[in-house]
């Protein structure tokens, strides 16, 4: 047997999408189901169960159908569906599913008021959303200013980031957060103890910064 498959044999199973979080993962296939297998103890594998033992194989996310894109955070999961909206699934301390609360969801739960998004983007414990008019949306811990709002109080519903606009993709770390803006800058906030933002200084940031481009 062939020890290295050609990228024609790895298509076999039409996975389409994939996702890591810190322990767990997910992966949608052209069929339009999406399995998660790894560490479920706040259920974010989303199958309706949570636990100390894992799940060791691909296990079926029920209520997701063709997803646009996967995003795994540290202990959670989510989706951009079809209908350019998210659900999350998971972990919920710190309100990283944006449903409001902080109860720990085993299926996936639907974001309500937040459409027309075109990326999504998870940390350790804290997610954004792009939407289509260029508005950055983000919600969850916020200890270092990593949701970008000026303040380091926690978000349990996703709230804008009214200093910036014109962004055209998003990124985020463990405790911090860039975004790249239709004028080619890239404008970062949150956790900068080893210089990750990328303004000159080791100072955390709860507003949006601009990287010293050299």
């Amino acid at each position: 047997m062939d020890a290295h498959p050609t990228p024609a044999a790895l298509s076999v199973n039409g996975i389409e999408r994939l996702a890591l979080g810190y322990f767990h993962t997910c992966a949608a296939s052209d069929d339009g189901s999406v399995r998660c297998w790894g560490s479920n103890g706040w259920g974010e594998v989303g199958n309706g169960t949570f636990g100390s033992e894992p799940v060791p194989t691909p296990t079926l996310v029920s209520g997701i159908d063709h997803p646009l894109q996967l995003a795994a955070g540290q202990q959670f999961s989510c989706a951009l569906l079809q209908s350019r909206r998210v659900a999350c699934w998971g972990d919920n301390r710190n309100g990283q599913l944006g449903d409001g609360s902080t109860a720990f969801r085993t299926t996936p739960t639907t974001i309500e008021g937040l459409t027309d998004v075109v990326q999504i983007a998870t940390g350790r414990e804290h997610t954004c959303a792009l939407k289509s008019d260029g508005t950055l949306w983000c919600w969850g811990s916020n200890d270092a200013g990593q949701l970008g709002d000026g303040t380091q109080a926690e978000r349990h519903l996703p709230t804008q980031i009214t200093s910036l606009e014109g962004v055209v993709e998003v990124a985020l770390g463990d405790l911090h957060t860039c975004a790249l803006v239709d004028t080619g800058a890239i404008r970062c906030f949150g956790s900068n103890s080893n210089g990750q933002l990328g303004d000159g200084t080791t100072m955390d940031r709860s507003s949006p910064t601009d990287v010293m481009w050299l």
